[in-house]
C-alpha cells in the first residue's frame, strides 16, 4: 500500500509531466498521490484538479502560505494511509520503471528506506549544467558505496512528522530511519530526472543550504550523512578525474565552489549561528 506526496510551490509547468510520469510507471501501483500545494498563486491547483476529475487516487491538500517543504511533507505524513511511503519534488519526471525499482527491496524486512538515481534535467549547456552533471554523477560513485538517498525517496510509514526548520529532509529521514535499526538502500536502476540551479550563484547558495542542513542533523541528532565522509569524498573525486580527465576544468571549478561553500556553511553554523533559509528558492527551466 503506497502513498504518494508531491509538496508543490507554483509547478504549473510540470505537473501534467510529473503526473504522466507517475500513472504510467510500469509494474507499480499506489493507494494515493497527494499534491500538497503551499502558498502556490498559479495555475498548479487547476492542474492538480483536472487530475482529480480523471483518477480518484489523485488528491489534494493545500496550504494557504507557503511554510517550506517540511511542513508540507508533514501535512502529508498526517494524511498518508499507505504502510510505505514515497516523496517526489515537484520538479522531476520519473523514468518509466523508476518507482517499481525503488519499492522492490521493501519485500526485505531490513530495509527501511531507499532513494532513486538522480541525473539533472539539461535546460541548457553551459558551465553550471556541466557542474551539475558532474555533481550527480560523483552522487551517484557515493552512493554506490555508501547511501546518501534525495530527490526521490521512499520509507516505510514509520514516521509521523519532521522538524518543520529542517533544511535537509531526506537527511532528517535517513537519521530516523537508521535509528530505528533499519538499512538504507540506494537503487541505481530507479532513475528520475530534477532540474537543477541554472546560474553559478544560485547553485553555490545551495551548496551552502544542503552542507548546513548536513551540519544540523549532524549536530542534533548525531547522524553524520554519507557526502560528509570527507576521505570518502575525496576517493571517489580522484576516481572520477582520472577516468574523466577531460572534465578536469569544470571538476576543479566545482571543487573550488563546494570548498568555500562548506567553509561559509560551517562558519554560520558554529560562529554567527545563522540560520539558513528552509524555504528554498525555485529554479527556471
Amino acid at each position: 500500500m503506497i502513498s504518494i506526496g508531491i509538496p508543490v510551490y507554483n509547478e504549473e509547468n510540470n505537473i501534467e509531466t510529473l503526473t504522466e510520469s507517475i500513472l504510467n510507471q510500469n509494474g507499480f501501483d499506489f493507494l494515493e498521490a497527494i499534491f500538497v500545494l503551499s502558498g502556490c498563486n498559479d495555475k498548479s491547483k487547476e492542474m492538480v484538479t483536472k487530475y482529480m476529475q480523471k483518477d480518484d487516487r489523485i488528491k489534494l491538500a493545500i496550504q494557504e502560505k507557503r511554510e517550506g517543504k517540511a511542513s508540507a511533507i508533514n501535512l502529508f505524513l498526517k494524511r498518508a494511509k499507505g504502510n510505505i511511503i514515497v516523496i517526489l519534488s515537484s520538479d522531476i519526471v520519473l523514468d518509466i520503471n523508476c518507482l517499481h525499482n525503488l519499492l522492490v527491496p521493501f519485500q526485505e524486512t531490513r530495509i527501511g528506506m531507499t532513494g532513486a538515481h538522480p541525473s539533472p534535467i539539461k535546460n541548457s549547456y553551459n558551465l553550471v549544467t556541466i557542474l551539475n552533471i558532474i555533481i550527480w554523477e560523483l552522487h551517484h560513485e557515493l552512493c554506490l558505496k555508501l547511501p546518501k538517498l534525495g530527490e526521490t525517496i521512499a520509507f516505510r510509514n514509520v514516521i509521523d512528522k519532521i522538524p518543520v526548520d529542517c533544511a535537509t529532509d531526506e537527511v532528517y529521514i535517513e537519521a530516523f530511519i537508521k535509528s530505528k535499526g533499519y538499512d538504507l538502500c540506494y537503487k541505481e536502476d530507479a532513475f528520475v530526472y530534477s532540474r537543477c540551479p541554472t546560474k553559478i550563484k544560485d547553485l553555490f547558495l545551495q551548496r551552502i543550504r544542503i552542507f548546513w542542513g548536513h551540519i544540523d542533523v549532524k549536530e542534533k541528532y548525531g547522524y553524520k550523512t554519507a557526502s560528509m565522509n570527507t576521505l570518502l569524498i575525496l576517493r571517489i573525486a580522484v576516481e572520477y578525474i582520472i577516468k574523466k580527465p577531460h572534465m578536469f576544468i569544470p571538476f576543479l571549478v566545482l571543487g573550488i565552489l563546494e570548498f568555500f561553500a562548506r567553509i561559509i556553511a560551517t562558519y554560520m553554523y558554529y560562529l554567527t549561528k545563522e540560520t539558513i533559509p528552509f524555504i528554498w528558492p525555485t529554479y527556471k527551466k
